[in-house]
């Protein structure tokens, strides 16, 4: 099997310790202690207001997935200095499917998942790496499962950003416009056919 390609992000790497933010340097830390078995650093960035965590996650993935993820995931995290939303949690595989709980993003750029349905402001002052990790990993566990969306939770705003909806839809729509094309091709055979000599 061929290895995946992933986004180039276009950051300089630079070293753990020149980290500042101090969720940023918790993740680093933890990932450092390789407590986790199913994850592991790769590199750090920083960029501006903003400083990155990449990292490689292993999630459980059954022999006959529902999703096509992988055995192995890089991911980037990208904490921002004003810390007054979630972490922006990036897939960084090419082509990593579109699934529901994930952000809208611009098409050729990586998917950004959705990890928790809480507002910010309700986890800020709880977050801890070790749980975020975790959460990292049930999204990822139950997504290869096709569990990670309830049948009774409603459509959530990627339904309804124009950008992901074209994205996400378009094979559909292909679809709906060949049969447009065929039914109004057979219509006008039809009439062609009706029509008086």
């Amino acid at each position: 099997m061929a290895s995946p390609e992933f986004y180039n992000l276009n950051l300089e790497p630079v070293e753990t310790g020149s980290l500042t933010f101090p969720k940023a340097k918790e993740l680093v830390s933890l990932l450092q202690t390789g407590v986790l078995s199913y994850a592991k650093l790769v590199t750090c960035c920083a960029y501006g207001n903003k400083e990155a965590v990449i990292l490689d996650i292993e999630p459980e993935v059954p022999q006959h997935p529902a999703i096509d993820i992988n055995f192995l995931e890089r991911i980037a995290i990208i904490f921002e200095i004003s810390d007054t939303s979630h972490q922006e949690v990036l897939a960084l595989r090419k082509n990593f499917p579109v699934v529901p709980h994930t952000n809208s993003v611009l098409e050729g750029t990586p998917i950004s998942l959705c990890l928790y349905q809480a507002k910010y402001t309700d986890l800020k002052y709880k977050w801890t790496a070790g749980a975020f990790l975790q959460q990292l990993h049930f999204w990822l566990n139950r997504t290869v499962r096709g569990e990670l969306h309830d049948a009774e939770q409603p459509l959530e705003q990627i339904f309804f950003h124009p950008l992901r909806v074209l994205s996400f839809l378009r094979p559909c729509f292909q679809t709906m416009m060949e049969v447009l094309l065929i039914n109004l091709l057979s219509v006008s055979q039809e009439r062609h056919r009706e029509k008086p000599l």
